[in-house]
């Protein structure tokens, strides 16, 4: 998520959603004001984001954040402010916002790029509240991201029911690695909320042993594959995410024909290029291959499942790391708020529709982004 450092005045944990109109009282509880003059009748909000020192006086204030610039803090943005660090977990203007229900997991996958970290409740409630503050009636999409989404239970169905309510335009999908699924009874209630959801199953191979390897668990194919199927009989919209490693690039087009012959009743396939941080910065050496090295492998993936008649796409892939026979795949995909283009880019004419690449990997980047430069005929 987007992060704007400031000083505090007190090290409150504050969230709220951001507001430039000194609202009545009674409205303020929840609010976070914007403004570049703090008045002492500014009492009843949540916190004042400034961008002066200067403090106005009066014993019940809230915390105040000076920042630098208020360029980029906009209204409606629902923020947790820690530590005058400002958290944006709610983006207005943007169409991609995403909830994080819980850093914990069910797997230790060798690329993760957030590592698990023991259950913590208040993560999902801090999730629910973002909803709750978040501008009604956005009509983009909603991410529902962990850990490991489904172990949050009921509260799951809970936040569910809550996304499709209060944003009932915007499309919904939940990444996940599918296990929980295994268990019919589990993906029974989960399709009774009757909440329109794609959800999104991650499955690195076609086969058991490279599969539990990659995700670090034993069981986890077999599990993620019943998942699956528990899934289709449902009736649900399911989307499978094949992350590309140098564990599992060489076996792309058999992961390809495998996902044709098992799960065909797949609405979308994709092959997702690394994200260099978290675990898969941890273990560098053991997942990484510049995906300039496998173009090819991927290539021959992407049209098997095209030629299959299955949607199929490439994620995360800068358009000069794909063949162009593969470019009808490629997708901006990444993130908004972790999405950059390097000066390699600025010459290149076909940047505006390639996804760029991810500040979050620093300089953990192919060796071989370069400008596509058509000649001017």
């Amino acid at each position: 998520m987007k992060v704007i450092s400031g000083h505090p005045n007190s090290n409150k944990i504050i969230l709220g959603r951001l507001t430039k109109n000194r609202l009545p009282l009674a409205k303020r509880s929840k609010a976070i004001l914007i403004t570049t003059e703090p008045r002492w009748t500014d009492i009843g909000y949540a916190g004042i984001i400034t961008n002066t020192s200067r403090k106005a006086a009066h014993p019940l204030l809230p915390v105040q954040v000076s920042v630098e610039s208020l360029k980029d803090i906009p209204e409606d943005d629902v923020v947790l402010v820690t530590n005058g660090d400002i958290h944006f977990l709610w983006e207005a203007k943007s169409r991609n916002n995403g909830l994080l229900l819980t850093e914990a997991c069910n797997c230790r996958c060798l690329m993760c790029p957030q590592p698990p970290k023991p259950f913590n409740a208040k993560q999902i409630q801090t999730a629910m509240d973002v909803l709750a503050l978040s501008p009604p009636d956005f009509d983009g999409e909603i991410c529902l991201t962990g850990g490991e989404p489904t172990l949050c239970g009921d509260r799951l169905f809970e936040l569910l029911k809550g996304c499709h309510e209060r944003h009932p335009r915007a499309s919904i999908i939940m990444l996940t690695n599918g296990k929980r699924f295994s268990e019919f009874s589990f993906a029974k209630q989960f399709a009774a909320q009757g909440v329109p959801v794609k959800i999104a199953v991650s499955l690195h191979a076609d086969a058991d042993t490279l599969h539990d390897k990659v995700v670090g668990t034993e069981g986890s194919f077999r599990n993620t594959q019943q998942g699956l199927y528990n899934l289709a009989k449902l009736g649900q919209n399911i989307e499978i995410r094949v992350v590309v490693s140098k564990l599992n690039y060489a076996r792309l087009p058999q992961v390809a024909q495998h996902i044709y012959r098992n799960y065909p009743f797949a609405a979308h396939v994709t092959f997702m290029a690394l994200e260099v941080t978290g675990y898969a910065q941890r273990n560098y050496e053991t997942v990484w291959i510049d995906p300039f090295d496998y173009k090819d492998i991927l290539e021959d993936a992407l049209h098997t499942l095209h030629r299959s008649g299955m949607r199929v796409s490439a994620y995360n892939h800068p358009l000069c790391l794909l063949p162009q026979k593969a470019w009808p795949f490629a997708r901006k995909s990444i993130s908004e708020w972790k999405n950059n283009y390097i000066p390699a880019c600025e010459d290149c004419s076909v940047r505006d529709r390639c996804c760029g690449v991810f500040t979050t990997s620093g300089d953990k980047l192919s060796r071989h982004i370069h400008p596509i430069v058509r000649s001017k005929e």
